[in-house]
């Protein structure tokens, strides 16, 4: 769903999208990869007339033009609309890594899921704040284009190697492997996609899982110690320990002499002790620390600070 918006949005600022469209993101969900045929179908009247407003410039029309001529053309309820389309073919990894922007996307080989917000998913890919419908960046970067989402309507497949056996999407009446769902712009201002052929699996239970695996505690510093300097040493040292967090892979000790940590810096750590060295003798230090994971998208989830405690080092 998010690269299909995301060419949604390309195709919207260069043609100045103000036109019906109606698009498509079929995925077929194999052994070892994850294969998608995109569709953009645009209103043909409507494209051949921006080809020829003064509106755009030169550059512009002969753009509009080229894409025209490398486009097919299809029907729907008797008007005829361009296709636009493109195909993907990406490992399970990339896959959740390029649809996991919020952490809201989970997929294996026998379960789809998807939480999208269209304004967010918009936000992301265009980089503006604001509302969809109009943006000042957007019109003063591509001439006073305004980006319509009620006048796009979204359709996603997803067909599996197995019977589906939860949904709450429709099953295909000539395929139990394959599920659809709409989203209509002028109503939908997020949708939820699930389908799965596990029994086992409810929408509750992979929201769960989700949620659970974007969390991460935060640590608890449960001592902190100024070490002896040598009498030859120009350096002091500290011992931090904290207490150990559940399903933490990592830990990123922060230490500096400003309060606020405005300048600091960090040390990374599997171990739940560690020493800090190279610091200043006879100066005030601030500590604090906070757990790494990696979640079930493979991406980086980040525990809250822990308190922050301070220490001063030995002479």
């Amino acid at each position: 769903m998010r690269k299909i918006l995301s060419i949604i949005i390309v195709v919207a600022m260069i043609l100045g999208l103000c036109g019906c469209s109606i698009t498509y993101d079929n995925v077929t969900i194999t052994k070892d990869t994850i294969n998608e045929v995109f569709y953009v179908d645009i209103e043909k009247d409507y494209l051949d007339s921006l080809s020829k407003n003064p509106k755009y410039d030169t550059e512009v029309r002969a753009s509009i033009i080229a894409m025209i001529a490398a486009m097919d053309t299809v029907e729907h309820d008797g008007v005829t609309y361009y296709r636009y389309k493109r195909t993907e073919s990406n490992s399970f990894e990339d896959y959740m890594l390029d649809m996991n922007d919020n952490n809201t996307a989970y997929v294996s080989q026998d379960t789809y899921y998807l939480k999208t917000d269209v304004d967010a998913m918009g936000e992301r890919i265009l980089g503006y704040n604001g509302t969809i419908k109009k943006r000042e960046s957007a019109q003063a970067s591509y001439g006073g284009i305004d980006i319509d989402y009620s006048k796009v309507k979204l359709n996603e497949s997803i067909t599996f190697t197995n019977n589906i056996v939860k949904t709450n999407g429709t099953i295909d009446k000539n395929n139990s492997k394959k599920v659809n769902f709409s989203f209509d712009g002028s109503k939908d201002k997020s949708a939820v996609i699930f389908a799965t052929t596990n029994k086992k699996y409810t929408l509750a239970s992979i929201e769960k899982t989700i949620a659970l695996s974007n969390k991460i505690g935060k640590p608890k510093i449960k001592k902190i110690k100024a070490n002896k300097v040598k009498k030859k040493s120009k350096k002091a040292s500290i011992t931090v320990k904290i207490k150990k967090v559940k399903g933490a892979e990592e830990y990123c000790y922060e230490y500096s002499r400003d309060k606020k940590f405005d300048s600091s810096q960090s040390k990374y750590s599997k171990k739940s002790k560690i020493k800090i060295n190279k610091l200043k003798k006879n100066k005030k230090y601030y500590v604090r620390v906070f757990a790494l994971k990696t979640n079930y998208a493979g991406e980086s989830i980040d525990s809250k600070y822990s308190k922050t405690k301070s220490i001063k080092t030995k002479k």
